[in-house]
């Protein structure tokens, strides 16, 4: 689960500080800024839904987001519809982010969990802005996003592994 949470960190980390300058890089011009302005709404629009087994649907919707920024760019349908699915799968994680750690966990030692869960997540979120600076200088924009995209895959495995021990023990 701390893995799931370090991935899922560095992806949202890494793309939102670096949104306006990789819409740019990949063709779309100061279109990025308008698809920039989706990612906030589209992050409330997620948090109405409110269920704890969301962990899996929401890396997977910040990885196929991203995948698709890629093999449509630089298509403003493409970028809109990233804005949409990444920040549904954001604002779903902010969700995931409390409620899993209850659910596995219960309430004892949810803290301590909770803490765990903080520190591997804001580690990753630190180091990621930087990490994706020096991937893209260092192999260019398209690769190092798809990076990432390999990131977010490692993240639907670490939750899907946490899903599946949990159905596991619970039966």
């Amino acid at each position: 689960m701390l893995a799931g949470f370090a991935f899922e960190g560095f992806i949202i980390s890494a793309i939102f500080v670096h949104m306006v300058p990789l819409t740019v890089a990949i063709g779309l011009g100061s279109a990025g800024v308008f698809i920039a302005s989706l990612l906030g709404p589209s992050q409330v629009a997620s948090r109405l839904i409110n269920k704890t087994r969301l962990a899996v649907s929401a890396t997977a919707a910040l990885t196929l987001g991203l995948a698709m920024l890629l093999i449509n760019a630089p298509s403003l349908i493409g970028a809109t519809a990233f804005a949409i699915i990444f920040g549904f799968g954001s604002g779903m994680m902010s969700i995931v982010g409390g409620t899993l750690p209850l659910e596995l966990f219960g309430r004892t030692g949810y803290g301590q969990h909770m803490g765990w869960i903080t520190a591997a997540r804001q580690c990753s979120s630190a180091f990621a802005p930087f990490g994706l600076t020096f991937m893209m200088h260092g192999i260019g924009v398209f690769p190092a996003l798809w990076i990432n995209v390999a990131i977010g895959f490692c993240a639907i495995a670490a939750f899907a592994g946490v899903a599946i021990i949990h159905h596991r023990a619970a039966i």
